[in-house]
């Protein structure tokens, strides 16, 4: 896979996210941030700590929203009462 290629596959993450901008640098013209992002970049490598991006409040919302339904379909489906409502209606 080229650069560019690779590059573009990535591209419609980095976008969905405001706070990331991108932006196309020649390689070793002397941008502030290049030696850093090279270091860091070393570092990532050699220490292998991994680097979590924290997880949006909409999505955990939206996760713990599903857990609760599927606990909720649970209990509705095994329940001792109301089958023939649940006939009717098997879904919560």
């Amino acid at each position: 896979m080229t650069r560019v290629v690779s590059a573009e596959r990535f591209k419609p993450f980095f976008l969905s996210y405001k706070h990331i901008h991108l932006r196309w640098l020649k390689a070793q013209v002397g941008h502030p941030g290049n030696k850093c992002a090279d270091q860091l970049a070393k570092d990532a490598i050699t220490k292998g700590d991994p680097f979590f991006f924290p997880k949006p409040s909409s999505y955990q919302k939206s996760e713990i929203s599903s857990a609760a339904l599927s606990i909720r379909q649970d209990k509705w489906d095994q329940g001792e009462t109301g089958h023939s409502t649940h006939q009717i209606v098997p879904k919560v």
